[in-house]
């Protein structure tokens, strides 16, 4: 990455002033596609305004005929916040089946749509639900929102606050996802308001749109047998090495077709459409550091002090803004056990555990982490003797050339300690956002089983 300068502001005021004030300065909040485009060099700010934790962009409510999130909410706690299962279980579905646990836990509503990424899940969402996107100083609708690839309405120093989705009589999302990144190829969000229809596709085309043939139809005759012959045409829809265009209005016509019989079996209750993903057994919290305002001290040569714990050790270190948390670890404190990989956070062979939640490493700031407790596969034995996990992985044959294990450790013993007999669906889902490039994984899974009723013979968990 090129160097830039990190602020964490006290409050939004504060982020405003910081982004009016400089045209090449850039907003942070889960940073999930924002880093990995700074390590390649397609983005270069010269400033990240982290406002991850700001309280003024926190929050779930129901508001009348509305449900309002806000837009540092992250997708983990909007799959589960009970305010959104009630109103819109199907927002939820969109929220729990995006990218794998690690990009779920760091992964904002408002980073997602800021982006405008053409296989995020959520635009098809905020288009079918109706919803208004309000900034810092306006309210823009859905329809007048999505602009083009990576395209919005947004002005160069503008913010989003929250999210107001229109609550739908019923719906559902259906989508098609990537193997490796669970971003859609293709998705669609069909949202019934009883008089009208929506049905919004992404990842089809090089920007979220709505599918007015399909609305008609249903807004005619709201069932499976009423878009059964329809085709989306594949002029002007996304053609790349992962499927050609035409492959894409399949999935569309296909996928429409999941979501309307999922909310038609569900009769007239609201459905979350496709297949759902294990939810947490509790709540995440948001990291209490993160509500600070700039109090990093800078050494003479511009570096950055921050603090943090590791395996049980306090450190006290003076690091480069842009100093990625896997490479402090790795190369400021020798801990070389959190592996690097694929540099674009899909391989999750970088796992560690941030505050008791696994995130992915190679996409997350040192400075991010300032006042956190780390830990690493390094830290998870006890003197003379392996964590149960790291002997399951050893005993089941777990584990071929070994690069990938250490994620894989770090990420099942966060997944044990929130389902502690998982299912072969949560063991699935848990470790998706790890990649064995030796096709291990039935023994893998075995690991698991084998690691979890150790816990809980042991009493863990």
């Amino acid at each position: 990455m090129y160097p830039f300068t990190y602020h964490r502001p006290g409050d939004l005021a504060d982020a405003l002033s910081r982004l009016a004030a400089d045209p090449d300065a850039k907003l942070l909040a889960g940073g999930m596609t924002l880093l990995p485009s700074m390590k390649h060099r397609l983005s270069a700010p010269s400033q990240l305004i982290d406002i991850a934790g700001l309280p003024e962009l926190r929050g779930i409510r129901r508001d009348g005929d509305s449900l309002v999130v806000g837009a540092a909410c992250r997708y983990v706690e909007i799959a589960d916040d009970p305010a959104v299962t009630a109103a819109i279980p199907a927002l939820a579905q969109v929220a729990g089946s995006i990218g794998d646990p690690q990009v779920r836990l760091r992964g904002t509503l408002g980073g997602s749509i800021a982006n405008s990424d053409p296989a995020a899940d959520f635009p098809a969402a905020v288009l079918a639900l109706a919803a208004i996107v309000q900034t810092d100083r306006r309210e823009i609708a859905a329809d007048d929102y999505f602009q083009g690839m990576f395209t919005t309405a947004l002005v160069p120093d503008e913010l989003i606050r929250e999210i107001r989705f229109a609550i739908a009589r019923r719906a559902a999302y259906a989508k098609f996802h990537h193997p490796a990144s669970g971003y859609a190829m293709t998705g669609v969000f069909v949202a019934d308001f009883g008089e009208t229809v929506r049905v919004a596709v992404t990842g089809a085309g090089p920007v979220v749109f709505r599918w007015h043939e399909a609305e008609a139809a249903l807004t005619r005759d709201f069932r499976p047998a009423a878009v059964a012959g329809l085709k989306l045409p594949p002029a002007g829809l996304n053609a790349d090495m992962h499927a050609p265009a035409a492959y894409r209005a399949q999935l569309a016509a296909v996928m429409l077709q999941q979501a309307v019989t999922e909310i038609f079996s569900a009769g007239s209750g609201s459905a979350a459409g496709g297949v759902a993903r294990p939810r947490r057994t509790a709540p995440v919290p948001v990291r209490a550091a993160q509500y600070r305002g700039d109090g990093a001290q800078r050494e003479p040569d511009g570096r950055s002090r921050l603090s943090l714990t590791v395996n049980g050790r306090r450190h006290d270190l003076a690091v480069e803004d842009r100093t990625l948390l896997a490479d402090l670890l790795r190369d400021e404190l020798g801990l070389t056990g959190t592996h690097l990989g694929c540099d674009t956070s899909q391989c999750g062979c970088c796992t560690v555990h941030l505050d008791g939640q696994a995130v992915k490493s190679c996409t997350t700031l040192a400075l991010q982490t300032d006042g956190a407790d780390i830990v690493t596969i390094e830290g998870l034995a006890t003197p003379g003797a392996l964590h149960p996990v790291q002997h399951a992985f050893s005993a089941c044959h777990g584990l071929q050339c070994g690069y990938c294990t250490p994620g894989m450790i770090m990420a099942t013993t966060d997944l044990l300690a929130r389902h502690p007999d998982p299912t072969d669906a949560q063991i699935r889902d848990g470790l998706a956002g790890n990649l064995c490039r030796c096709t291990g994984y039935v023994n893998i899974e075995a690991a698991v089983r084998t690691a979890g009723a150790a816990l809980r013979h042991r009493g863990d968990a």
